[in-house]
């Protein structure tokens, strides 16, 4: 898993989309750990690399906070 501190006290994350709701995103990370993240949560990135179909790898924008929480940084 990677990921670089962003704007605001968030943190960009790398991973897959595995599946999507309403609601949430699940993001595969590098290690094969799934993570649901509310969609409310995620910002998108200015320049256009962030995640967008199910099966894509990409980068989402996090707040710093659920990254902790998730425990993925």
């Amino acid at each position: 898993m990677s990921w670089r501190a962003g704007d605001n006290k968030r943190v960009e994350i790398t991973g897959v989309l595995r599946h999507t709701t309403a609601d949430a995103w699940l993001i595969e990370t590098d290690e094969g750990d799934k993570h649901w993240i509310p969609i409310s949560q995620i910002k998108p990135l200015e320049d256009n690399t962030d995640i967008r179909d199910v099966g894509e790898e990409g980068f989402i924008m996090i707040p710093e906070w659920l990254a902790r929480k998730k425990g993925l940084i």
